[in-house]
């Protein structure tokens, strides 16, 4: 074809390449709907952090390896992680709770009245809001980021009265101090006691304004911390400036630091991966895809106002792209004596791409590194159709003793290890979180079948649990006469008393 040389820009939206009178003319429409934006000249946001973070010489609080913004934009752009994110959710922490006495299940209104006040304080730990409300935003922002951060909020005789959560991003670490002395109450030997331990208490900062910080102390700390200054104190400071406890929660323990990172950390790559292939799906289609044709022209040229055309036919809206046009080609060559014909060759180019989605066998595969990262079956995201209930029911196996049950007595033993030490020293109520499980209608009425006729099992009771069993409203009726079934006679071999007990 000769070489290209000397481009030039012609209109808004083609490049022109060519050269000197006999080389060839090659001009390429670029669609306005996919070029290239300048980049913002706006600054990142500043990190309000950065003026004391510790850099081996100064400064006191830690940088968390990976920051929190960034996690959660990267969560709120991804179509893998928020699924995931809700069947944990769902699975985990909307299931709710009980208190256990001794090992033994109470419900509320059954007990003492320190399982009532425990039985109220969940019921509603902060203004508007449950313990279930709160442990499933606890547990979205747990794995948007790894660190759940909750606030301890004390009244002035020293009782626990709310916990509330805090912005993950708001927050950060303290370096540790020094180790004190401190005595921790451990049940040894069938008793409680005390102990004296060396421990190193941490200390949490939150950012409120710029330059504003105000300063937590973890949970169960045996030394007050100034809230405005960060210091420690030995003597009990006011309630006014004395800093309030934190608990701290971590998805998965970070290397190196005392943060936690999110369970997906690993897969960042495949994350990035999934939207940008999504996004080059959708420039390509606001762009009108790979340009249908390419005209060749032998021995003639075109006029301008047919150039004109051709170019706002390729520039025109994605919708408008498949319109036909016709070219008119003049002869630039030729005698009178001997006509020469202009050839006109027009090629197909880039119809195989427009039949389906780039990348989209790499979008599945990323989305099964995300869900394999929350050890997920495929079940809880939606992202199967051929489930019976045999294969659901043990996919739901897997994940229950697998991933939620670990979760929730994870969450379970950081709870009856600080809040409920704080209502129930002698450690007799422990806080037990429910399990959601699946019932067979089919499998419930096999059992009660195998109860019909037990002694001890009253017709009432065998009545009522059918009527749960199969959303029926049959009522029992002291003295009735069996009901018969169509298809089962009186005078048949079956014994009339066997009936009445199955219909009872």
């Amino acid at each position: 074809m000769g070489d290209i040389h000397k481009q030039r820009v012609v209109g808004a939206n083609a490049v022109e390449s060519g050269g000197d009178e006999g080389t060839v003319k090659v001009t390429v429409f670029k669609s306005s709907a996919g070029s290239n934006l300048p980049g913002s000249a706006a600054a990142a946001p500043e990190d309000a952090f950065s003026s004391i973070y510790w850099d081996g010489a100064s400064g006191k609080v830690l940088k968390p390896p990976y920051d929190f913004a960034a996690l959660e934009d990267l969560v709120e752009t991804n179509n893998a992680i928020s699924p995931c994110i809700a069947a944990y959710e769902i699975n985990i922490d909307g299931s709710g709770y009980n208190l256990q006495l001794n090992g033994a299940s109470i419900e509320q209104g059954e007990a003492d009245s320190t399982a009532e006040e425990i039985f109220d304080f969940f019921n509603e730990v902060s203004p508007g809001k449950s313990m279930t409300s709160l442990r499933k935003d606890l547990r979205v922002t747990l794995e948007k980021t790894g660190n759940a951060f909750v606030e301890v909020i004390r009244n002035i005789r020293g009782d626990i009265i709310c916990l509330l959560l805090l912005p993950t991003n708001m927050m950060r670490l303290l370096r540790l101090g020094p180790a004190v002395s401190v005595t921790r109450r451990l049940k040894r030997f069938g008793r409680m006691q005390e102990v004296n331990l060396a421990l190193r208490e941490r200390a949490y900062v939150q950012v409120v304004g710029l330059g504003k910080f105000v300063f937590f102390k973890e949970f169960g700390s045996s030394r007050d911390i100034n809230r405005e200054t960060g210091e420690w104190s030995r003597k009990k400071l006011p309630y006014t400036i004395a800093g309030n406890e934190i608990l701290h929660f971590i998805a998965q323990t970070a290397a190196n630091s005392p943060y936690g990172v999110p369970r997906w950390i690993n897969q960042v790559p495949s994350v990035v991966g999934s939207r940008r292939a999504e996004e080059l799906n959708l420039d390509f289609f606001n762009s009108g895809g790979i340009p249908p044709v390419l005209v060749f022209i032998t021995g003639g040229s075109i006029s301008g106002i047919v150039r004109k055309q051709l170019e706002s036919i390729f520039n025109a809206a994605p919708k408008d792209t498949t319109r036909g046009a016709v070219v008119e080609v003049q002869a630039t060559s030729g005698t009178l004596d001997k006509e020469n014909k202009p050839d006109v060759l027009v090629e197909k180019f880039g119809s195989e791409a427009q039949s389906d989605s780039m990348f989209e066998n790499y979008d599945i595969k990323c989305e099964k590194r995300v869900r394999r990262a929350f050890r997920l079956p495929p079940l809880f995201v939606g992202s199967s159709d051929d489930y019976n209930y045999a294969s659901a029911y043990a996919s739901y196996l897997v994940a229950e003793a697998q991933v939620f049950a670990p979760e929730r007595q994870s969450f379970d033993e950081i709870m009856n290890m600080s809040v409920m030490q704080e209502f129930d020293p002698n450690g007799e109520y422990t806080y037990k979180s429910k399990q959601i499980s699946i019932k067979s209608v089919e499998a419930q009425l096999k059992g009660l079948l195998l109860l019909r006729g037990v002694n001890g099992v009253e017709a009432p009771a065998w009545i009522n649990s059918v009527n749960e069993v199969c959303s029926l409203k049959v009522p029992f009726v002291e003295g009735a006469e069996p009901m018969m079934p169509p298809a089962v006679k009186v005078a048949s071999t079956v014994n009339q008393s066997e009936i009445g007990r199955a219909h009872v």
